[in-house]
């Protein structure tokens, strides 16, 4: 099946303008700047291979040019581009035919598929518009699409969002502009709220929520633990998954300047040592799930891909990692001694790795050379110190955490995975 799907994907770009040109084998993984840049193409475009990824990826360079001269010119008859990585196609826009097929033969010299589509507005036009109505400066709608205007490139109109109770009227009003009508689109602005996302540090993350940050309880000031992981539940509720010894019920927590929501549910006692944080601020439910911080690059955060669902899956002489508070690229691994320690409460114990105060709830995972990443459970102690050579840590299993939310909760609850 797998060679008929690669014979029939060959097939369909062998019918566009230009057939791909196979990538070449490689005897080493990629650097890691660039195998980063493969896992996301393929977390976009998931029935992409790595190599035909990487290959789609390197083409990047030669669709830039090819735009650039585009847009610089036929300013007049250029609409815009996209680019479609699921199969591969340089998509462009023209507003005549003759310009269509120009691009089109352009492309193909250049080595680029391409399919190109007619249109009614120049991309020049669209930006000119679009910066009208963001600026407050548009000659009908004035200053009510400022900051609220943009550009949907597939439909080619620029799009406005305003209040409901202007939409009637703004339609109105361009629907009797004699120049360019039908280049503005005015839509009903939704409730989206829109803050800057950027990570600077794990004290200071924002959206997607990740494993690995710093929590505080309280308040900012009090900076306390460590997030592990996110969970979902079957009832459509969203957590925040710590360690229970960092605090009791009810008690408020969040992270940055933004509070997160109360801590639901806490056990410790035996192997399991986890705490429930629900989700309720509306910044942090417009997250996406399933991501751990990335020591390397904290603005891409990194995919959890899988979730141990057997603690017999767990086994002695495996390596893990820490996503936690202190860790390090070079201080976070370490090598299981025992999936159920007798002497601390028949926790994973792990050697060769001493956790840090504040890293109580931290995301303790596997991670492969290919970049997957699967959760193996939550932090929860270790020797007195940080990062004392030749340390031992412990934390309580996914496994031993599910079967706990299982015997309290009507709603499966479990870790996030992409």
């Amino acid at each position: 099946m797998r060679q008929l799907v690669k014979a029939a994907l060959a097939a369909s770009l062998g019918a566009t303008l230009v057939a791909a040109v196979p990538a070449p084998a490689r005897a080493t993984p990629y650097p890691a700047e660039f195998q980063a840049a493969v896992d996301a193409f393929r977390q976009a475009y998931p029935g992409v291979g790595a190599a035909e990824a990487a290959r789609r990826i390197d083409g990047q360079a030669d669709r830039v040019r090819l735009l650039e001269g585009l847009s610089r010119d036929f300013p007049g008859t250029f609409g815009g581009s996209w680019y479609d990585g699921a199969t591969g196609i340089q998509h462009v826009q023209a507003t005549t035919t003759a310009a269509a097929s120009t691009f089109t033969t352009i492309a193909t010299a250049a080595g680029v598929p391409v399919r190109a589509h007619l249109v009614s507005f120049s991309y020049r036009q669209l930006r000119q518009e679009f910066t009208l109505a963001n600026d407050g400066a548009h000659p009908v709608l004035g200053a009510t699409a400022a900051d609220h205007s943009g550009i949907d490139v597939q439909a080619n109109r620029v799009v406005v969002a305003l209040p409901a109770a202007q939409v009637g009227q703004a339609r109105a009003a361009l629907a009797s502009r004699a120049a360019g009508a039908g280049a503005i689109e005015v839509l009903e602005r939704g409730g989206v709220e829109a803050v800057e996302d950027a990570c600077h540090d794990r004290r200071n993350c924002g959206r997607p929520i990740r494993g690995g940050i710093i929590l505080w309880r309280g308040s900012y000031a009090s900076a306390s633990c460590s997030l592990g992981f996110t969970a979902s539940a079957a009832d459509g509720s969203h957590w925040a998954v710590t360690a229970g010894h960092c605090g009791a019920v009810n008690t408020q927590w969040g992270h940055g300047e933004r509070p997160i929501g109360p801590m639901r549910q806490v056990r410790d006692t035996g192997s399991v040592d986890v705490g429930r944080i629900r989700i309720d601020s509306s910044y942090w439910k417009g997250s996406t799930w399933g991501w751990l911080y990335n020591t390397q690059d904290r603005e891409a955060p990194l995919s959890v891909d899988y979730a141990l669902s057997s603690e017999a899956t767990i086994q002695v002489g495996e390596t893990v990692c820490l996503s936690a508070w202190h860790s390090t690229a070079s201080q976070s691994c370490g090598i299981i001694a025992e999936v159920n320690d007798a002497s601390v409460r028949g926790m994973v114990r792990v050697t060769g790795f001493d956790a840090c105060p504040g890293d109580s709830g931290g995301g303790w995972f596997m991670r492969s050379s290919t970049g997957q990443r699967w959760a193996y459970g939550i932090h929860s102690r270790s020797n007195n110190g940080c990062h004392v050579s030749g340390g031992t840590s412990w934390f309580s299993s996914l496994p031993d955490i599910n079967a706990y939310w299982d015997s309290v909760s009507s709603a499966n609850i479990r870790v996030d995975t992409r």
